[in-house]
């Protein structure tokens, strides 16, 4: 299992390890530290870098789905709210019953039905988002040029 999380890439010279992976091997002491530093050793030129596993939406929230299927799909919306409705007894580490929404099922539900749309949807977002930044630096930069060229009034 731990291998699967290390991948060494020979053309970079990069050991590259799943951002869990490296968190854990932070920890001296750890399987993952002896690993990696057992990797490090074998490999003294190379450099760690983390990577986040792709294809990965375990942080996609109902909120997100939501607000995805009202902007392109209302219909399906009862369908991922009747998902969200079914419950499941679970006992918790204390031994206390409680209801949970199984948040997998929901996921891949969303996933096999909107996967490539969703991924479309959040390019658009981030690239957005990435304009935006570049807009309001380049307001920032203005107002100091503005700033710089007018001269100070000491009175």
């Amino acid at each position: 299992m731990t291998q699967q999380k290390i991948k060494f890439d020979f053309t970079e010279n990069t050991i590259k390890v799943d951002e869990k992976f490296y968190k854990k091997a932070q920890n001296y002491g750890t399987e993952e530290y002896r690993v990696l530093t057992k990797i490090c050793a074998e490999h003294p030129t190379a450099s760690v870098m983390t990577v986040r596993r792709e294809g990965n939406y375990n942080r996609v929230t109902i909120k997100a789905m939501e607000d995805f299927l009202t902007k392109y799909d209302a219909d399906a919306l009862d369908e991922l709210h009747k998902l969200c409705n079914e419950t499941k007894m679970t006992v918790s580490k204390t031994g206390r019953p409680y209801k949970k929404n199984n948040m997998g099922t929901i996921r891949k539900w969303f996933m096999s039905n909107y996967s490539d749309a969703y991924k479309a949807d959040m390019k658009v977002k981030e690239a957005k988002a990435e304009r935006d930044e570049a807009v309001a630096d380049a307001i920032n930069a203005a107002k100091k040029a503005e700033n710089a060229d007018t001269p100070a009034q000491n009175q």
